[in-house]
């Protein structure tokens, strides 16, 4: 497994660091809203778009990237069964399930299969924030002890 961590700044012991965000939505508008919430209050990350499950797979191989933020509902491929195709091939993959369409059966079995968190829509930005710096970050400690 690669891990792509270009090192920003060091301050007080902190370490700043892009990471690769895979934002899946079919719509752009989702995706760009996500991107400025965490533009805005997170550091500074290199964000891959997909707008398909198909193509969501794609950017995955193709990029690596250390987050997944995916919806559900999705065009080709489902984000179910993307969410399934990525854990296939990572299974230590961090993937946020967010959506509008929304059943406890649902929730239950996205968090089964891998995903590390399901937010519904409209969800708030401080949990959206919260989540991907937990993930983010968990990753940043875990890739240092052991370099």
């Amino acid at each position: 497994m690669e891990f792509y961590f270009s090192f920003r700044a060091i301050r007080k012991g902190t370490f700043y660091f892009m990471a690769k965000i895979l934002l899946v939505d079919h719509t752009s508008g989702m995706r760009k809203y996500v991107r400025e919430i965490l533009e805005g209050s997170v550091s500074n990350h290199i964000y891959i778009e997909a707008s398909n499950g198909l193509e969501a797979i794609n950017q995955y191989l193709n990029h690596s990237p250390d987050l997944v933020i995916m919806e559900i509902i999705l065009p080709y491929l489902d984000g179910i069964e993307a969410l399934k195709k990525i854990l296939d091939f990572h299974s230590e993959a961090k993937v946020i399930i967010i959506s509008a369409f929304f059943t406890s059966i649902i929730e239950k079995e996205v968090l089964e299969l891998g995903a590390r968190f399901y937010l519904r829509k409209p969800f708030q930005n401080a949990n959206i924030i919260k989540c991907v710096q937990m993930l983010i970050y968990d990753t940043q400690l875990k890739d240092l002890s052991h370099g």
